[in-house]
């Protein structure tokens, strides 16, 4: 397991897949970089531009939303017979509502609650709240966590992000497949890695998966991995993705430690 963990990157395969070499397809290895990619400037305005169109129109759709869900309550209380419809109903319009919330995470001025939580207590919400979909997907999924570490954050905005990236590296597994599940104090930062043995980004593509509205998968709205990564842009943290084709992907999001909780060099 150590191995599948240990601080090197992609381009160690024997990280990813217990296959013979002779059998294992050597694709190119993608890095993104979110401190090293200039990109990343022109990226961010077009999230903050998409977040701003997106602000006024979710705030109209959601208010006749909210009505209609509490009219769906109201029904379901009223005839019980049918509760199952009025629960689905109310299902959907709460999914529809997740994906406006994930619109207005893009805007520029995207307001943030900052409280001291526990990383690792975020990401094992986070991990608790997908269990459903690793069960569907008979993915593994393993945790190795480093001590508590206490950040400044918003504890929700963090957990949707590291859901969105979770989320990810689950669908990405094959069945039978493991995702590994990080966390690392080092000096003045604390790193969460998130690793799978999935298919991997093809090199045709790896420009485009953070920009607004890029999905490969139907029914998707593209969003997750550009919210996830507004998210830890406006927490002081950085993204780094490395993946290989066919072999897997990791995920690695570093944060600065308040200087309390730093270690000394």
């Amino acid at each position: 397991m150590s191995k599948q963990l240990s601080d090197q990157t992609v381009q160690e395969e024997k990280a990813f897949s217990n296959q013979p070499p002779k059998k294992r397809p050597s694709p190119k290895s993608i890095t993104i970089n979110s401190q090293k990619t200039q990109d990343f400037s022109e990226l961010l305005s077009k999230l903050s531009l998409a977040g701003e169109m997106s602000t006024s129109i979710a705030h109209e759709v959601r208010n006749p939303m909210t009505t209609v869900r509490g009219l769906a309550q109201l029904l379901a209380m009223e005839h019980p017979e049918k509760i199952g419809y009025y629960q689905l109903m109310i299902e959907e319009i709460d999914r529809a509502n997740q994906v406006l919330s994930e619109f207005l995470c893009l805007a520029k001025n995207s307001p943030i609650t900052f409280t001291d939580v526990i990383l690792n207590a975020i990401l094992r919400r986070a991990i608790d709240l997908l269990y459903s979909r690793t069960l569907q997907q008979e993915v593994h999924l393993y945790m190795f966590f480093d001590d508590n570490v206490c950040l400044h954050a918003d504890e929700n905005k963090l957990m949707l992000a590291f859901m969105h990236i979770l989320k990810n590296a689950i669908e990405a597994s094959q069945r039978g497949g493991n995702v590994f599940v990080q966390t690392r104090i080092c000096s003045n930062e604390v790193k969460v890695r998130i690793v799978d043995e999935g298919i991997g980004i093809e090199e045709s593509i790896s420009h485009k998966i953070m920009e607004p509205f890029f999905t490969t998968k139907d029914g998707n709205p593209g969003l997750g991995l550009s919210v996830a990564y507004k998210i830890i842009e406006d927490h002081g943290g950085s993204l780094v993705i490395n993946s290989l084709p066919h072999i897997g992907t990791i995920v690695e999001v570093s944060f600065p430690l308040p200087a309390s909780a730093a270690e000394p060099e």
